[in-house]
């Protein structure tokens, strides 16, 4: 045989040997294996880069949530939505609520991040509507395990919690920033802060739309399981607040968001700030009404012979189709909820055609909004 074929011969054999060896031999990153979920009620990621993420709403104000656990991924603010809040005939993003980033130190701290070789995992609760991602949050030699909770409130459409609760392993400073956001045509308006209780402080800022009288607030509170060491500051619509951190020693934050709307700029800071205070006197009850509102929506359910995985989807159809529309409303249902604004948030017949008849028989009081939506622009769809 010619040397150089038998060469080449020898090649391509050891070239085989080697793929067959790879594709043989366990990977030294083999993938974790999780246990089965086989609650017909629970979504589970184990994937802290889950491409999708999560969709959130009561009907009147939603938030994506991506594997962060919050209104951001990697730093970068995730829009949020309001129902019928158009401009231009297009859905347009409300400024974003859902943010919040631990630091160690004050304004401009170094920001722990989610450990990504650390076990991680995110729970959607269809039954109650609540997000839970747990995970370690980790910067340099610093850590934070716990868990955070995201609550759109079913019971008070204008109001959302965000419960942490976490365990440092070290001592130090733990600051929580919330930051505020406005994409496109939002024109800042003013940072605020007032004294709602002895020890804690009430953040607002304001925003118009502009060539509108579409003005926008957001007003928040921060409250941690013990007395802040330092108070509330602003900057650049970011509110902060510090706590002494303890090893070992876990502590509880409660971050409460309220959104007004109005035609000028007090009406929508006075709103706001009417319905963070009674959500603040709420105090516990706030998530057991809100609870209270999904067990009451899902006394009418559809329950299939099947496994666990056929059921959890029926169920989690059903539950993107109530988070997007509320008794009293006058809107309708855009193609994507309030999930996002792909078809600049129109409301086409797909709304009537397919989701009227899934909510008629069991929802008619949520069915209503979308046959008063079309009664509402009737004259102008005559014209």
């Amino acid at each position: 045989m010619n040397r150089s074929v038998l060469r080449g011969v020898v090649l391509i054999v050891l070239a085989l040997a080697v793929i067959a060896a790879l594709l043989i031999l366990p990977s030294s990153k083999s993938k974790k294996q999780h246990p089965p979920n086989n609650n017909p009620w629970v979504l589970v990621s184990y994937d802290p880069d889950n491409p999708y993420g999560t969709y959130l709403g009561n009907g009147f104000i939603s938030t994506r949530v991506m594997g962060d656990g919050v209104g951001s991924q990697d730093g970068k603010p995730l829009p949020c939505y309001m129902a019928g809040l158009y401009h231009d005939e297009k859905l347009i993003p409300m400024p974003t609520w859902s943010d919040l980033r631990f630091n160690d130190g004050l304004v401009g701290g170094m920001e722990f991040r989610i450990d990504k070789t650390e076990p991680y995992k995110q729970t959607l609760d269809l039954k109650t509507g609540i997000l839970t991602t747990q995970a370690i949050w980790r910067h340099e030699d610093k850590s934070l395990r716990g868990t955070i909770d995201v609550i759109v409130s079913r019971a008070r459409p204008a109001v959302a919690l965000m419960r942490v609760r976490m365990t440092p392993d070290s001592d130090g400073l733990i600051c929580v920033e919330v930051p505020s956001y406005a994409q496109g045509e939002w024109i800042e308006l003013s940072a605020d802060k007032e004294p709602v209780q002895k020890e804690w402080d009430v953040s607002t800022t304001t925003w118009k739309l502009r060539d509108s009288r579409v003005f926008i607030s957001l007003a928040r509170c921060i409250v941690f399981g013990e007395r802040l060491r330092h108070p509330p500051q602003n900057k650049d619509s970011r509110w902060l607040s510090c706590v002494d951190g303890k090893a070992e020693k876990p502590f509880t934050i409660l971050s409460y968001v309220a959104v007004g709307k109005g035609s000028d700029a007090d009406t929508a800071r006075n709103r706001s700030l009417h319905e963070l205070k009674s959500a603040f006197d709420a105090g516990s009850r706030l998530i057991e009404e809100h609870k209270a509102a999904w067990s009451k929506l899902w006394r009418k359910d559809i329950i299939i012979n099947g496994p666990a995985k056929d059921q959890q989807v029926v169920r989690s159809c059903m539950f993107y189709i109530l988070q997007s529309v509320r008794e009293g409303s006058t809107w309708s249902i855009p193609p994507m909820g309030l999930s996002n604004n792909a078809f600049s948030g129109h409301v086409f017949w797909d709304a009537d055609t397919w989701i009227f008849p899934a909510l008629i028989w069991q929802h008619p009081e949520l069915a209503r909004s979308i046959v008063e939506y079309r009664y509402r622009t009737l004259p102008g769809a005559i014209a």
